[in-house]
């Protein structure tokens, strides 16, 4: 009993450390730029979501990726949004830089979108959503690690029962 309860205390202790770390590393670096769907297919059609502190009521986005430049209209306080198309002739897996500036000549917000492959049939499952895009490093890292205590602790328990340790 005495060794599962130092294992969950143990595996407790590095999970909330690791989420703390991973916490922080969000507030640091939030993101100010959401393109959906996550991975929109070539010739599809695009909204640019920009949080920034841009106080005008348009802002203009533009990319390579991009068939035109995109207006942004301010959708709240910090918050401009638009739509657009991927131009026709981008290649599928690269990742094309945006840049959004405000009129008034305040520091541009860049974020990035990257190209998807084209579905073989039937509906885009999968190609996207709010914005909602795939797990960041600090997240997978902190999967990584938990995984790794949990793996480490059931060795050592599973050792210790056999009285090999």
């Amino acid at each position: 009993m005495r060794i599962a309860s130092r294992f969950l205390a143990i595996t407790a202790l590095s999970a909330i450390a690791i989420g703390g770390v991973t916490s922080a590393s969000r507030a640091e670096h939030p993101s100010r730029t959401k393109i959906s769907p996550y991975l929109p297919e070539a010739g599809s059609p695009v909204v640019v979501s920009v949080t920034s502190r841009c106080a005008d009521r348009r802002m203009t986005a533009e990319s390579q990726g991009l068939s035109r430049e995109i207006t942004l209209h301010r959708d709240g306080r910090h918050r401009h949004v638009g739509s657009g198309t991927v131009r026709e002739h981008v290649r599928p897996g690269r990742s094309y830089p945006v840049r959004a500036r405000c009129r008034s000549g305040d520091e541009p917000v860049t974020g990035h979108f990257t190209v998807g492959h084209h579905t073989w049939r039937g509906v885009r499952a999968g190609a996207g959503g709010a914005g909602a895009g795939g797990p960041d490093a600090g997240t997978v890292a902190a999967g990584t690690a938990v995984m790794g205590l949990v793996a480490g602790g059931s060795v050592m328990a599973l050792r210790r029962r056999s009285g090999r340790a």
